[in-house]
């Protein structure tokens, strides 16, 4: 459970299917499993609520030059006496991709019994990963937003979302060791490292190696998504791999 402050890969998100403010059927899962990112912003009509949205439009009209249709950003009105009415009222000035009310179950899922004014929860790729949750959300906090956003998309340009099959990884989920196979890659002497979604270098040792073939223990990384960089005469390759 994610209670507050920030969290980079550590949790998979809950999938959702909810009917928005215009009577469209959203379901998260189909934006992810697109490799699509989706910023969820929980409010209950708030003024510091609305400071957020004017935030993240920015962030919008950034995105729609730079990932044209890949960043969502969707206004996740929780409290239970709003509708789509004072929904619409409130946030008539916001250009969100979608307005939803009554997301109480939504809001449960990342913040029990919690009243965030407001939350900004992001998740990204198909591995349902939940990139960025912020249960207090300051001005300030657009920056880092942006960076962990740009990041997943830093990661999910790579070999990983092709389907190279030059850097093989088992089991994928993995809970205690990752076996890393370089056998593809034809190459004998390589550089590696592991990172999370942010580009930020994890603590991860190898058990057993040889020239082409690794077992990593992966035991102390807490549960969500990383990124594996190999570095050789061949080439860059990098992969997502799943801890859990």
């Amino acid at each position: 459970m994610l209670t507050n402050g920030f969290s980079f890969g550590q949790m998979v998100a809950p999938d959702w299917t909810h009917t928005d403010c215009n009577s469209n059927s959203h379901t998260l899962y189909n934006y992810l499993d697109s490799q699509d990112v989706v910023v969820m912003e929980f409010v209950m009509g708030c003024s510091s609520c609305t400071d957020a949205g004017t935030a993240l439009m920015s962030l919008k009209d950034q995105y729609a030059v730079s990932h044209p249709g890949k960043v969502n950003f969707f206004l996740m009105d929780y409290y239970p006496a709003n509708n789509c009415s004072t929904v619409t009222a409130t946030w008539a000035a916001h250009n969100f991709d979608a307005y939803f009310s009554g997301c109480w179950n939504e809001k449960e899922a990342y913040y029990p019994s919690l009243y965030p004014m407001p939350a900004i929860v992001i998740a990204a790729g198909n591995f349902h990963t939940v990139i960025y949750n912020d249960l207090s959300w300051q001005t300030s906090d657009t920056t880092l937003i942006k960076q962990t956003i740009d990041q997943f998309f830093v990661t999910v340009g790579t070999e990983e979302i092709k389907k190279d099959p030059a850097l093989q990884l088992f089991p994928n989920p993995a809970n205690t060791t990752l076996q890393v196979d370089l056998t593809f890659m034809g190459c004998e002497q390589s550089i590696w490292n592991v990172t999370n979604m942010l580009g930020e270098k994890m603590d991860v040792e190898a058990i057993v190696s040889s020239d082409q073939k690794w077992l990593l223990d992966v035991s102390k990384l807490v549960n969500g998504s990383y990124i594996l960089e190999v570095n050789s005469a061949s080439g860059v390759v990098r992969k997502i791999f799943v801890k859990n």
